[in-house]
């Protein structure tokens, strides 16, 4: 963790997407290789399912969706945090990453849970339990042994006093997404000057580019961020304390991926059923 203290401990938000540049410095290529992987796996397998599988197995294929994408969405954040806290890749695929993966899962589903829950009160207070929860996610990745409902409970402390700023930081990156789309759209009729009935797969094919960029980019820029809130509090309350928990349990962490496989598949079949009915009467 990054030495702080009381002369220095206030970083802009400047300086750290400056930290997130020099950490992808000439890093740039396997980030992009990162995300034609995590692309294939999240997107390309469920189509190739949808394809190849009888069209009675949709519902399974939609069941298997939100398991690839925790896993994807968990594997980036490791990679970044492992990134930012070690300047290097530190992955270890064995049964401590099985745990990550389901106090992954597990920290996903109770942050959109409970998000929910205060959109349902009003749209602001929504909005600043998802700034409260923000960093859920990357502290249960930068330390597995911690209970998901620990996790909840010091991002919320962590993010005292910052939510602005990761308003305000995740509002710089939102001008670089501007940007790709703005390019993307203008491009269309560019290149229907030559390339005529591919001008939109070119035009797509830029902003799947700026796509490989941006979001390991976002993911770089969001832990550093979580690193600087991290350090910063540590520095002023001492460090997090971890308990004698020791993760999601492998058994664990296959029920509740067989229960959010059902449910999923569940909700796709209800929906489908549904609508038979309807258009049967």
């Amino acid at each position: 963790m990054e030495d702080l203290n009381a002369n220095n401990f206030v970083i802009s938000n400047a300086e750290i997407t400056a930290k997130a540049r020099e950490s992808l410095k000439n890093r740039w290529g396997k980030s992009v290789l990162l995300m034609l992987l995590v692309f294939l796996l999240e997107f390309l397998i469920p189509v190739a399912l949808a394809v190849l599988l009888p069209k009675k197995f949709t519902g399974l294929v939609n069941g298997l969706k939100p398991l690839l994408m925790f896993l994807c969405n968990a594997f980036l954040i490791l990679w970044a945090v492992n990134l930012v806290k070690y300047d290097e890749w530190r992955g270890d695929f064995n049964k401590n990453t099985f745990k990550k993966y389901g106090s992954f899962m597990g920290g996903s589903t109770l942050v959109g849970i409970f998000t929910c829950l205060w959109t349902l009160l009003l749209i602001i207070p929504g909005i600043f339990a998802a700034f409260n929860y923000a960093m859920t996610l990357y502290i249960l990745m930068d330390e597995p042994a911690m209970p998901v409902a620990d996790a909840i409970k010091y991002s919320k402390k962590i993010m005292y006093g910052s939510r602005w700023k990761l308003f305000c930081l995740n509002f710089r990156l939102l001008g670089w997404w501007v940007l790709i789309i703005l390019a993307t759209v203008v491009s269309i009729p560019l290149f229907a000057l030559f390339a005529g009935e591919f001008a939109v797969i070119l035009s797509w094919l830029i902003f799947l580019a700026g796509c490989l960029l941006m979001i390991p980019y976002t993911m770089i820029v969001n832990a550093h961020f979580y690193n600087y809130v991290r350090t910063k509090y540590e520095y002023q309350n001492g460090e997090l304390p971890i308990s004698e928990y020791q993760g999601m349990s492998v058994a664990n962490t296959v029920m509740l991926s067989i229960l959010i496989f059902v449910l999923n598949a569940g909700v796709f079949y209800l929906t489908s059923l549904l609508q038979s009915i309807a258009a049967g009467q």
